[in-house]
């Protein structure tokens, strides 16, 4: 098996950046299995940066100047005839699964050679979705009346089960907005602070806020007026990210996340 170094990443922590002894921080790139999604190799150079290895494209990584964690398997040894010279090459497979994925030509090698169209470069979901490319849980609606903003959300109460999360609004990037809150959204008091909480957060009034009710096991939508799908996506952003004050650690305490 090729060497590979022992700090362990994952692919909630990958596409953060890392900083080493030099102070200066550095994107790690995440690559998983085109056609099985199950996660390859993490490595502090993307792989369109590589030379190409002429004779079947195969990108050459090399590990002893890269830092490279990999989640391969021995694949076996596979002679292959090469065409030209009709030579005979050894290679030291290394597999996902029953899928080769890339090789060596030394057991220990360094230089991982990583077969062509193998491998897809992880998105987080906050690289997949943007302004041309909304979360699933903001959509658009046109009727008679114009056109308005659905929030699906996903609403439980803050607190439940000893977790110590706060009210707010959390991740916008799943199938629902995830919200906690104080009382039961099916409550008039719950209602009202989801409605409270949204005006703050999208910066709009309250007659702007429709809350909803989808039926049982459908959970509940938010219609928002006067305001585009952009421009709500763009208020949750922020509202959610590092860089909202109000998301910044205070005293040396951990950071929080969401309505105060």
């Amino acid at each position: 098996m090729p060497r590979v170094t022992t700090q362990f990443y994952s692919s909630e922590n990958a596409s953060r950046a890392t900083e080493g002894e030099t102070g200066v921080r550095a994107k790690l790139f995440v690559y998983t299995c085109r056609f099985t999604g199950k996660h390859a190799l993490v490595t502090d150079v993307s792989l369109k940066s590589l030379p190409l290895r002429p004779r079947d494209s195969a990108s050459v990584l090399d590990m002893g100047k890269h830092e490279t964690k990999v989640y391969l398997t021995d694949g076996g040894v596979k002679r292959i005839k090469r065409e030209g010279d009709g030579k005979v090459e050894r290679q030291y497979r290394l597999n996902l699964g029953e899928l080769p994925v890339a090789y060596t030509f030394e057991p220990d090698g360094k230089l991982l050679y990583i077969l062509k169209d193998a491998l897809k470069e992880y998105q987080t979901k906050e690289q997949t979705y943007g302004e041309s490319n909304l979360p699933p849980g903001i959509q658009e609606e046109i009727s008679q009346d114009g056109a308005s903003v659905r929030l699906l959300l996903d609403v439980s109460v803050a607190g439940r089960g000893g977790s110590r999360t706060r009210p707010g609004v959390y991740n916008i990037f799943n199938e629902k907005i995830t919200v906690k809150v104080v009382q039961p959204a099916t409550t008039a008091e719950g209602k009202k602070e989801v409605l409270a909480l949204f005006a703050q957060v999208l910066e709009v009034r309250q007659m702007q806020l429709t809350f909803l009710e989808l039926g049982a096991n459908k959970g509940f939508a938010l219609q928002v007026s006067g305001k585009t799908p952009v421009q709500v996506f763009k208020k949750l952003k922020f509202h959610t990210s590092k860089k909202n004050p109000a998301n910044q650690p205070k005293g040396g305490g951990p950071q929080r996340r969401g309505y105060p």
